[in-house]
């Protein structure tokens, strides 16, 4: 299976409101850019509503594989978290530690809401 991932280059050792910004930025104008318009805007309100229920938040690289498929991306070390936008409609979230080989996984809705489990591991995550 075929992912194009759009990495933006990683700027936690300088972190400023305009970096943070336009990543924010060009995460829209690509998903406007792969997928429709209405995929984009429920994919885009996913990350608004993360970016405000977990403050400092990374904002995330994102893949897009076949089938409109959509996956927000996030590495830290030894942490990486996705969410999963499958074009069915089935939305996952699962999360990985590399040292240990601790997975976890679940479901989550379209409108962004986000298990605690899920939040806690988003909290791995923050500039």
């Amino acid at each position: 299976m075929r992912m194009d991932i759009l990495m933006v280059s990683r700027y936690k050792m300088t972190v400023n409101k305009e970096v943070v910004v336009k990543r924010d930025k060009d995460l829209r104008e690509y998903l406007y850019k792969v997928t429709s318009e209405a995929r984009a805007s429920i994919a885009y309100s996913i990350w608004e509503y993360l970016n405000k229920t977990i403050i400092k938040l990374e904002v995330p690289d994102i893949g897009v594989g076949p089938n409109d498929q959509l996956m927000y991306i996030w590495d830290n070390g030894p942490h990486h978290f996705e969410l999963e936008m499958l074009s069915d409609g089935t939305n996952e979230i699962f999360y990985r530690n590399r040292v240990t080989g601790e997975l976890w996984n679940s479901s989550y809705t379209e409108n962004g809401v986000i298990s605690n489990k899920g939040i806690e591991k988003l909290n791995l995550f923050l500039i």
